[in-house]
């Protein structure tokens, strides 16, 4: 694995490499680590390598971590970034990147190792579902599911990077019991959506990050709003 640590404090750095580095060593994974103390010095080594996870600082001179992320986003860049910063107050505003975790410096040693044991789970064995479609079984990676629509019979079973959907047997009920663990949200009767999709959650619908725009139960606005931002404290994704 090759991860990047951005940080301009290099004493900072040195540590969270030292931590990176020991725990995958744990797992038996050799990593090339490079350390760089500014976005501007990180962009350039990114035009040379390709990083399975970006370790970035919050507040730094110039270009901040959040801003950078967003940018990559904006950019279409699907690779992992995991905040660490003493800056706790800005988790919220850091979702907003899409990060898989954020590691508070207050809490150094036992965010480290949960973040990291999560990435490698999470990576080493993606989470599958089973589905029945009107041509036969069909299995695909939960993470890649964008959004479920209710259409009678058939549920429509959209997909990230698809421009068709599945259309497949169950009931948004059961759909709803299978995939609530893995961070799915009935923001409507007709809609069950993968809340690592969601962009932001308005008065009156969900938007997501691939432009698409779902109604949301008025009723249940303060219920949808609680259960996302739960999961994005749980999940770190």
């Amino acid at each position: 694995m090759r991860i990047a640590i951005c940080d301009d404090n290099l004493t900072a750095g040195s540590i969270v490499m030292g931590a990176v580095k020991n725990f995958m060593a744990t797992k038996g994974i050799h990593l090339f680590v490079d350390t760089v103390t500014s976005i501007p010095d990180l962009e350039e080594k990114m035009q040379s390598y390709a990083y399975d996870i970006l370790l970035l600082d919050i507040q730094m001179p110039g270009t901040d971590g959040i801003s950078f992320a967003l940018k990559l986003r904006e950019q279409d860049y699907e690779g992992d970034v995991i905040f660490v910063s003493s800056r706790e107050d800005k988790v919220f505003e850091a979702l907003r990147a899409h990060p898989f975790g954020f590691i508070r410096k207050s809490h150094f040693v036992e965010d480290v190792e949960e973040i990291l044991e999560l990435y490698l789970t999470k990576k080493q064995r993606p989470r599958l579902l089973n589905v029945k479609t009107r041509t036969g079984l069909c299995t695909v990676r939960i993470e890649e599911i964008v959004y479920l629509e209710g259409a009678r019979h058939y549920q429509m079973l959209w997909r990230k990077d698809k421009d068709e959907p599945l259309e497949v047997t169950g009931g948004m009920d059961y759909f709803e019991n299978e995939l609530e663990k893995d961070g799915f949200l009935r923001v409507h009767k007709g809609y069950l959506v993968n809340f690592r999709h969601v962009q932001r959650i308005e008065k009156k619908e969900v938007l997501l990050a691939t432009g698409v725009s779902l109604p949301m139960s008025r009723q249940k606005e303060k219920e949808i709003k609680e259960q996302y931002m739960k999961m994005c404290q749980e999940m770190r994704f």
